[in-house]
């Protein structure tokens, strides 16, 4: 069965090593798919920088007209032909491959040129089989061979933490590596989560490990 997205939310920091601020959510339905801003996270992001998602600049308006359309832009073209490899590292089911809005869920909508992440979040972890990041490398600064891409790692719930009361800790052999990505870290908090596994999909190194993609996945599907 397939995980049902629930809503995506618009993330942006400032910079690489910056926190992921939510200030957006988009929400899709047999009537449409709307584009709205969130208040708190607009606040909190002005004080950053922030001004506003480029296409859609009134902040205080819901936007309803071709949010699809704007938004397919952040989606790689469906024609290159590399396109099936680009669905397979991004785990896209091919149920998803020609729905825009699932498309983004999965692919997170990430240019080069900006810094906004669209992040999925689901009805419930049955199913569920995306692609994450580890956060926090910047600061932990980790040697080339604490992480290899098909390791399994530990996670835990970090309540405490002073950003985010949700966030998720993760471990390899009780080092602590960093943290799921905001938004992503949701899932572990669904009914069932303890079925939830994480694995290394990919390391990229500069010096240190610079930046490792995961797997986030259901053990019984």
């Amino acid at each position: 069965m397939r995980p049902h997205i629930k809503d995506i939310i618009l993330v942006w920091r400032s910079g690489k090593s910056r926190r992921r601020i939510p200030v957006a959510i988009v929400k899709s339905n047999v009537f449409g798919t709307t584009f709205k801003y969130l208040k708190d996270g607009i606040e909190e992001a002005k004080e950053s920088g922030f001004i506003c998602f480029p296409d859609f600049p009134i902040t205080e308006e819901v936007h309803k007209t071709n949010v699809l359309k704007v938004l397919a832009q952040r989606i790689n073209d469906s024609e290159r032909t590399d396109i099936q490899e680009y669905y397979n590292f991004w785990e896209v089911p091919k149920a998803a491959q020609k729905d825009t809005y699932r498309l983004l869920a999965y692919t997170q909508g990430i240019l080069p040129t900006d810094n906004f992440e669209f992040l999925a979040e689901y009805y419930g972890v049955r199913g569920v089989r995306f692609v994450s990041e580890i956060t926090g490398l910047s600061i932990n600064q980790l040697e080339n061979s604490s992480l290899r891409e098909g390791d399994d790692l530990e996670w835990r719930f970090e309540s405490q933490n002073e950003f985010d009361s949700r966030a998720i800790a993760l471990y390899k052999k009780g080092q602590m590596i960093g943290h799921v990505k905001r938004i992503h870290c949701h899932v572990f908090h669904l009914p069932c989560s303890n079925l939830l596994k994480v694995e290394v999909k990919k390391v990229e190194h500069n010096g240190h490990i610079s930046r490792a993609l995961i797997l986030i996945y259901n053990s019984r599907d």
